[in-house]
């Protein structure tokens, strides 16, 4: 699993139109309007992705700097081990959260937890996109 593929712009393309096309996600996500900023730290150094969502609708995803995560009202980091293994389904998000192993670096844990199913479903759709650019 190549994880840095997702975090480029063709990934982050692809992220985009797969969860505009996942209608469950949308159903989920009615309600929701937030920023979320996703950091994975390697051996390379970081990157990260933008991504707007808006109502059940992902406005944007894009990779950017550390300096735009600014825009973000939540920012995930975790290691590339740690992205791997949520991206794999062996790990639990919201769990890795609790368990501060994927920090929430931005933003409040309880206003993210209200919207757990909603996450799930993007990480969910993160992994389909990334098994598809490998």
């Amino acid at each position: 699993m190549e994880l840095f593929k997702l975090f480029s712009q063709e990934g982050a393309n692809a992220l985009r139109t797969a969860v505009n096309a996942h209608e469950r996600w949308q159903k989920e996500a009615a309600g929701w309007t937030t920023v979320l900023g996703l950091v994975v730290e390697g051996g390379t150094g970081s990157h990260a992705l933008l991504v707007k969502l808006e109502n059940g609708t992902c406005q944007e995803v894009r990779p950017v700097g550390e300096a735009e995560l600014e825009q973000a009202d939540f920012v995930l980091e975790g290691s590339e081990s740690l992205w791997r293994g949520i991206l794999s389904g062996q790990l639990d998000p919201v769990g890795a959260v609790f368990m501060g192993k994927l920090k929430v670096a931005k933003g409040n844990v309880m206003a993210l937890s209200a919207r757990t199913g909603a996450a799930r479903l993007l990480l969910e759709t993160a992994k389909g996109v990334l098994e598809g650019l490998a």
